[in-house]
């Protein structure tokens, strides 16, 4: 843009998996690669309001593989600043970027095919994983006396120690599990009822 005159623009349709992040990061590697075509002794100045992208692109320890591309442009191309500009407030070439995205969004278009970061590839599945686990758990009719304790999935550890875990499971030396694994005559306990740890923890004391 120049003198609020539009001399080049470029938009697509980002995939439904895209993060703010990713998107602006790659605005903004458009912008610099087309910033690089341009043959002239004056600055060219780049403006973006998202400073998380402006900081991956201006960092040499980035890892991020869009970001360290940025960074290359700029470092060959010291002509080219990069600067932060507060959103929302009116400014024109600000503005018409923001409809053009707009506008993008919501067209039929094909959108974008740009292969995913490893750690936002990373989260997409453990997002799933998480929804399959939790549903399969909360349909499943094993584990149901842990479940009653533990109710939601979570990669957290619970700290059980050994005897914890063959309590509350109930997977441990026991007559009722001993008989489900046919390893033992009869699920009872000597005095007649079900061999559980409830039982030996509140009855057969």
């Amino acid at each position: 843009m120049q003198e609020n005159n539009t001399t080049h623009q470029w938009s697509a349709k980002s995939m439904k998996d895209f993060t703010v992040f990713q998107a602006e990061l790659l605005a903004l590697n458009k912008a610099v690669k087309y910033a690089a075509t341009i043959k002239t002794i004056f600055p060219v100045t780049i403006f973006a309001d998202n400073r998380a992208s402006i900081q991956a692109s201006s960092s040499p320890k980035t890892t991020n593989r869009t970001a360290r591309e940025n960074f290359k442009i700029f470092l060959e191309n010291p002509h080219i600043k990069l600067l932060w500009i507060k959103a929302h407030v009116g400014y024109f070439g600000k503005e018409a970027a923001d409809s053009l995205a707009k506008t993008k969004a919501k067209s039929n278009d094909v959108q974008l095919d740009i292969k995913l970061s490893k750690c936002h590839a990373k989260n997409i599945l453990r997002i799933d994983m998480m929804k399959q686990w939790k549903s399969e758990w909360d349909e499943g009719d094993t584990g149901r006396s842990t479940f009653n304790i533990f109710s939601k999935v979570s990669l957290q550890s619970t700290n059980w120690n050994r005897a914890d875990v063959l309590f509350f499971t109930g997977h441990g030396p026991l007559p009722s599990y001993l008989h489900r694994l046919h390893l033992a005559n009869s699920p009872l306990c000597s005095c007649g009822e079900i061999g559980t740890p409830i039982h030996y923890a509140t009855s057969c004391l």
